[in-house]
């Protein structure tokens, strides 16, 4: 059975269809799910499903230029700022194809490389072609599965930190990355006592969550992929 949090749904689609099916209607057929409940669903987070790519792709403003690859520990990049939108076309440094949205955020290699195209991020082809990481892979919470620290710091867009980036993991996976916030938005948005009991916070942090709002500490907020659990992370400047 498939789950019903959109969310965590995209996240189990689009990784049954890169590693299990080799299409849409197969997946629906072999797991008994209605196809167009489940595009009607994923539509609802401007997800739409590119054959080509057999993933469920964002798109923004309704072009076919602003598609996205889907990446499950960042799932929307464009609202992060890691990705920017181009009124021109650039060359992708790594594929030399012309790109109407660019890469903005870290990139560890021993080149400066600046200006990829989500594809190549996606592929993992950027992270190869440099030999380069989008997250220091000794800053994580630990998991496990091996590959899903290859997906993470090779095939993962970043965010951009006060400090060194650290990512969150819950249910021996790691997080999506939410986005930035302060003491109120995490009132606002109801989960200020699910941070409260983030057993992975030290005790000043979970003592001084109000400092959010000071403009000298800042809170990254991560979502667990499978239970839906919210996580922080918090670094001061």
């Amino acid at each position: 059975m498939l789950p019903k949090d959109p969310m965590i749904l995209l996240s189990v689609v689009n990784t049954k269809l890169r590693d299990e099916f080799p299409s849409l209607s197969e997946l629906c057929a072999a797991l008994d799910a209605d196809e167009a409940a489940l595009r009607e669903t994923l539509a609802q987070l401007n997800y739409q499903y590119d054959a080509q790519r057999n993933q469920f792709v964002l798109y923004k403003e309704d072009t076919m230029e602003t598609a996205l690859p889907h990446f499950k520990y960042h799932p929307d990049p464009l609202k992060t700022e890691m990705f920017k939108k181009q009124e021109k076309p650039s060359l992708c440094p790594c594929c030399g194809k012309e790109t109407l949205i660019t890469y903005e955020g870290p990139f560890y290699s021993i080149k400066t490389i600046r200006g990829l195209c989500p594809d190549c991020i996606a592929s993992g082809a950027a992270a190869e072609k440099y030999d380069g990481a989008f997250q220091d892979g000794t800053f994580v919470d630990e998991v496990s599965d091996p590959a899903k620290l290859e997906e993470l710091v090779s095939r993962t867009p970043g965010y951009c930190g006060w400090q060194q980036e650290y990512w969150r993991a819950h249910c021996d996976d790691y997080c999506a990355f939410v986005g930035y916030v302060g003491y109120k938005d995490l009132v606002s948005m109801g989960i200020l006592e699910e941070i409260q009991e983030d057993k992975g916070l030290d005790s000043w942090v979970l003592e001084n969550l109000t400092a959010l709002d000071s403009g000298s500490v800042q809170g990254y907020l991560f979502r667990c992929l499978h239970c839906g659990r919210h996580l922080l992370w918090v670094d001061c400047d």
